[in-house]
């Protein structure tokens, strides 16, 4: 089955016409993180990304609100890349939008999410509450992962 059994009326797939909102809010809530760890941010490499993966936009009523790309390769899914304006933190979106996805799962065959995160992202720390562990502990980012 493909990733459009993540689908719901807030998360819809992303058109053409929201690549800039997705690589301007990835831009804007990852740049530091980027520069610290790897250099300057780079637009090509964002793309290339953007085209690896399936993509999602996250709407609040009209307004899009986040950006989802899942990597759909069973039994595990990858959160990809997950981001939340940072006007809409803190609402209870990533938490539900996590949650979703984990109900999801067996509908795609998979039995786990894994995603990677930088250590001082404070993403992690929900990340942790909604189920996730560490599987893998790297210089600057960790692999965390959600069993279904």
């Amino acid at each position: 089955m493909s990733a459009d059994c993540f689908a719901t009326s807030d998360l819809r797939l992303a058109t053409a016409e929201d690549f800039e909102f997705s690589h301007e809010l990835t831009r804007s809530n990852m740049e530091a993180y980027v520069v610290r760890h790897f250099g300057p941010w780079s637009r090509e490499i964002y793309t290339t990304n953007f085209h690896k993966g399936r993509n999602y936009i996250l709407w609040s009523g009209e307004t899009r609100v986040g950006y989802v790309r899942l990597l759909l390769e069973p039994p595990i899914l990858f959160l990809d890349d997950f981001q939340i304006a940072v006007s809409h933190q803190g609402r209870g979106l990533g938490s539900s939008v996590l949650q979703h996805l984990h109900q999801m799962l067996p509908r795609c065959a998979c039995h786990v999410m894994r995603l990677r995160v930088y250590h001082e992202n404070p993403a992690r720390r929900l990340y942790l509450r909604m189920g996730f562990r560490e599987i893998e502990h790297q210089e600057g980012t960790s692999i965390l992962q959600r069993d279904g």
